[in-house]
């Protein structure tokens, strides 16, 4: 009873203490009228015995077998009862950009693999000027939108994107930083830094979460001697390692747009991800769920105004989704039958194909 209420309703703490409140007198009952009886009753003979033990084993397999062969056909149970859950699973296909191209080494350290720069392109026998798209792996869920852009403007795109690595010039530390993938993390943006300011000028499209400076866990700092869990602070740092990429950046020659970070699902009581969807969910609200549009305006004020301010400072462009995910009143993950969002914190491909115009514009001005 835990287990499942934990399942289906895995953001609320007090879920599991209730559930096992509840699950003591089913489990004394249990006790007195089930287990002891069969403890207590004599042994019966092996001949009457194997038929109970075969039952045991092939009933339940029997129901799997059958649930699972109805799962694999268009029948009225997937019709009436999980309707859509079919076009809800196509649409959480990979991006194009996370099969091969994001290194993992930033997150796993020596586990994950490193991308060596350049070895992701699309469109290159194009004669454009090139568009670099890098980041974490919130670059890669542009891919899509990166490539319609590059692919009508006739200009070849290169992705750089790297899990848990923002292109910053900061120190984080929190829960999902190692020491080796920090490690790799810096020799990655060193010789990504080092590649574009030596290469080819063109556009360089920047794309990182904003998660680090206001998840409590996390503490960031411009050195490893001015880390803090400050909100502020670490706004404050996150803008001013920006700032010193995109000046280096634009000191090489090229033309920079940052991304304002997309919002997540992942404050209690909105949290959201669809890998622990129920089907009880899919039934009550077909997996979905929203926030309200003044909650994430109140969230990411603070990290798209100083991103605001570096574009002021350096002469970048924005590229900003909030008004293609969001209406005045609320941000769903899914609207009209589409998903949105793919997890709690990256957008869907479908999402991606529709911000073509809006990278296009942004890369030609």
């Amino acid at each position: 009873m835990i287990t499942i209420a934990c399942l289906l309703v895995p953001t609320v703490w007090w879920v599991a203490p209730l559930a096992a409140a509840l699950s003591f007198l089913p489990a004394v009952a249990s006790y007195h009228w089930v287990e002891q009886p069969i403890r207590t009753r004599p042994m019966p003979r092996p001949a009457r015995a194997w038929p109970a033990a075969v039952g045991i084993i092939a009933v339940p397999v029997a129901l799997a077998i059958g649930i699972g062969a109805l799962a694999q056909r268009d029948t009225w149970v997937s019709a009436a009862v999980i309707p859509g859950l079919r076009d809800f699973s196509s649409s959480y296909q990979a991006h194009e950009g996370w099969r091969e191209c994001l290194s993992t080494g930033t997150l796993d350290g020596a586990a994950g693999a490193m991308v060596p720069f350049g070895s992701c392109e699309w469109n290159a026998t194009a004669t454009g000027t090139p568009i670099y798209l890098v980041g974490d792996s919130n670059a890669a869920q542009f891919t899509e939108a990166a490539i319609g852009a590059a692919t009508s403007l006739g200009r070849p795109l290169v992705l750089d994107a790297a899990a848990d690595c923002p292109v910053l010039a900061v120190e984080i530390t929190g829960p999902t930083r190692t020491p080796a993938g920090d490690q790799r993390c810096h020799q990655r943006n060193a010789a990504l830094l080092e590649a574009l300011t030596s290469g080819t000028p063109g556009t360089v499209i920047i794309a990182n979460t904003d998660m680090y400076t206001w998840k409590p866990a996390f503490r960031m700092g411009t050195t490893g001697a001015d880390l803090s869990a400050d909100p502020d602070v670490k706004v404050r740092a996150y803008a001013q390692g920006l700032g010193t990429v995109v000046d280096r950046l634009r000191e090489a020659g090229h033309h920079v747009v940052i991304v304002q970070p997309v919002h997540r699902y992942e404050v209690a009581p909105n949290a959201w991800n669809p890998a622990t969807c129920t089907i009880l969910d899919f039934l009550a609200t077909g997996c979905t769920a929203a926030l309200p549009r003044a909650d994430v305006d109140a969230q990411q004020a603070p990290i798209r105004a100083a991103i605001e301010q570096v574009r002021k400072q350096s002469g970048a462009t924005i590229i900003d989704l909030l008004d293609l995910l969001c209406s005045a009143q609320s941000c769903p993950t899914q609207r009209d039958g589409m998903q949105l969002y793919v997890d709690s914190g990256h957008i869907s491909v479908p999402l991606s194909q529709q911000a073509v115009d809006l990278f296009r514009t942004a890369v030609s001005s």
